[in-house]
């Protein structure tokens, strides 16, 4: 196999910023010898961690959130961007308390993501959330996220339906693998 080399990074410059993104130029020389500008997003919270929570009754629990990029509610697992110096299930834990109204006593770290890396460096980090108990905190969010609950048994259903977050249907499956069938 042979070892991919990485093109020379010539310059950055910024472009554009707003309060969650900078949009930036890179421009950057192949091995061949071959140059390109390209556009890049850098996320001003690179990481952040996805919550695949599951109720002991095998209920996945999903919340409505209002989504500016499609204009509309979606149906998605909670996210939550990873603060100072948190790891990553403690931002899981925090962020499940502060979204749903759930601790967790079982956090796995399954997988870390990117949504889109041919134009940004955000990275998700997903984590299955098991033996839930009931626990409240005040978080950031505008509003109380809507909670729906959703029979695992039924995943099918929610993919043929209204999951169309990519990285809740991402999630979705990896964490279906690693359950590996304890809820069929």
């Amino acid at each position: 196999m042979n070892k991919t080399i990485e093109p020379q990074v010539l310059s950055t410059n910024l472009v554009s910023r707003t309060l969650l993104f900078k949009v930036e130029e890179v421009t950057v020389k192949f091995t061949n010898g071959a140059e390109a500008t390209l556009e890049k997003l850098s996320a001003l919270a690179p990481e952040v961690v996805m919550i695949v929570p599951i109720l002991d009754c095998g209920k996945l629990v999903l919340i409505n959130e209002y989504c500016p990029g499609t204009g509309r509610y979606e149906l998605k697992f909670p996210t939550g961007r990873v603060e100072n110096f948190e790891s990553y299930l403690e931002t899981a834990n925090r962020e499940l308390i502060e979204e749903v109204g759930f601790g967790s006593r079982r956090l796995t770290e399954l997988k870390t993501i990117y949504a889109s890396p041919g134009h940004c460096d955000q990275s998700t980090t997903i984590c299955l959330a098991q033996d839930l108990f009931p626990q409240h905190g005040v978080g950031d969010e505008l509003y109380k996220s809507q909670i729906t609950l959703w029979d695992i048994k039924d995943w099918r259903s929610l993919l043929a339906g209204r999951l169309s977050d990519a990285r809740s249907i991402a999630a979705l499956f990896i964490s279906m693998t690693k359950l590996n069938n304890s809820f069929f």
